[in-house]
């Protein structure tokens, strides 16, 4: 009897992505540089609001880049995360530790004690959805999808499916009390701004958006009328 092994397909990448993660890393260093050093006075003027209405985009493409480097991973390891091989665990063990950076960057104090002393609105910061969180919880999503859909297409198809449902129902999210029905931990996910910054609604759209356009991408036979099309 012989042991079977589930072995991924050649590592590619897209170098676009790589530049576009590069440029993210970039932006997100100005944002907060200008943030908390440019003086109160100087935050004024069409200038400074042309460069504070790009910065909106930063977040935007580092989701948007999570998705894509989903559908990419997806694309070569789809087997053995289905056959429960190390390559999942991995995935998932990176999952944790990005999770836990996101909750202890928004921690109270830096002191066990001071955090269960927490007040609700100390709780509630803790608890609140960002960009990391919403990541981690739309990649989960994602995995679910991968690991019960095994034809590409369908599963490209409903990412971008839930790119739209994450976008065009967030008006409707946003006007119900998530806080009345779910425990905080969860109700946060839902929350609108400002008591979260990045909510899965509309932020998960752009992750699922990454996905599906990397994925579709992936698939069609001219790569290059395809980027003209979406450009």
């Amino acid at each position: 009897m012989t042991n079977t092994v589930v072995t991924s397909q050649p590592k590619q990448r897209l170098n676009f992505i790589d530049y576009l993660r590069g440029i993210a890393v970039l932006w997100m260093i100005e944002v907060h540089v200008v943030d908390i050093c440019l003086a109160t006075t100087l935050k004024d003027g069409w200038f400074y609001n042309v460069i504070n209405i790009s910065n909106g985009f930063v977040s935007v493409c580092f989701i948007t880049c999570a998705g894509a480097g989903f559908a990419l991973a997806a694309d070569r390891k789809a087997n053995e995360y289905r056959a429960f091989q190390p390559a999942l665990w991995q995935y998932l063990k990176r999952l944790s530790h990005i999770l836990l950076l996101a909750f202890w960057l928004h921690l109270p104090a830096f002191s066990l004690q001071r955090t269960l002393q927490s007040s609700y609105q100390e709780w509630l910061r803790l608890l609140e959805c960002d960009v990391l969180h919403t990541i981690v919880y739309s990649s989960i999503a994602a995995l679910v999808l991968l690991m019960l859909i095994k034809n590409t297409t369908i599963r490209t198809s409903i990412y971008a499916l839930l790119a739209a449902v994450f976008f065009f129902a967030t008006p409707f999210v946003w006007q119900w009390d998530s806080f009345q029905s779910l425990p905080m931990f969860f109700a946060t996910w839902f929350a609108k701004q400002p008591i979260s910054k990045f909510p899965v609604f509309p932020f998960a759209g752009y992750f699922f958006a990454g996905a599906a356009l990397t994925g579709f991408f992936l698939q069609t036979p001219d790569k290059t009328l395809f980027a003209k099309r979406g450009a």
